[in-house]
């Protein structure tokens, strides 16, 4: 379990972190551990989900303590690094397959095509899950990425997810 986006690490993160091994930031492997760092950088799940961190940041976190002061360097961007909102997306690495079932899937979000195919809506009512399609814009790629965050942020409010 990462706090970031691992992908985006050596092209984005890894000066900021003065070029620390990246798995120097992994978490240690508990289910509360997602809770605890959007509690400490972000207080709750609307304010990480909107990326907006916590006002009291800067106080809570300790310039001697390297990997969380690097972690706030993340999430509060300095205009001089590239990189979107994921940064600061908690990132969880899985050694056996994920089971998908009624319990946990909740909702399967994605292109309005794609939730026209009847093996998708078969699979998703099968499991109890809503289909929650966009309109895929096929002439802007950059814009794909806002698309899914709206109609997931709408989705998750609809079900008082986020506030």
């Amino acid at each position: 379990m990462l706090p970031f986006d691992s992908g985006g690490y050596d092209k984005f993160y890894r000066d900021i972190c003065d070029n620390a091994v990246m798995e120097e930031y992994y978490l240690p492997q508990k289910k509360e551990m997602p809770a605890q760092v959007v509690n400490a950088f972000f207080e709750d799940n609307a304010a990480y989900y909107e990326w907006k961190v916590r006002d009291d940041l800067s106080n809570r976190i300790s310039t001697l303590d390297f990997h969380s002061y690097s972690m706030k360097q993340i999430c509060v961007p300095n205009g001089k690094t590239d990189y979107d909102q994921r940064a600061a997306s908690i990132e969880l690495h899985f050694t056996a397959p994920i089971k998908l079932e009624r319990a946990t899937l909740l909702a399967i979000v994605g292109p309005d095509t794609a939730l026209e195919d009847p093996e998708v809506v078969a699979f998703a009512s099968g499991l109890g899950a809503e289909c929650v399609p966009y309109k895929l814009d096929l002439d802007n790629i950059d814009a794909r990425q806002r698309q899914i965050r709206d109609v997931t942020r709408a989705w998750l409010k609809s079900g008082n997810y986020i506030s």
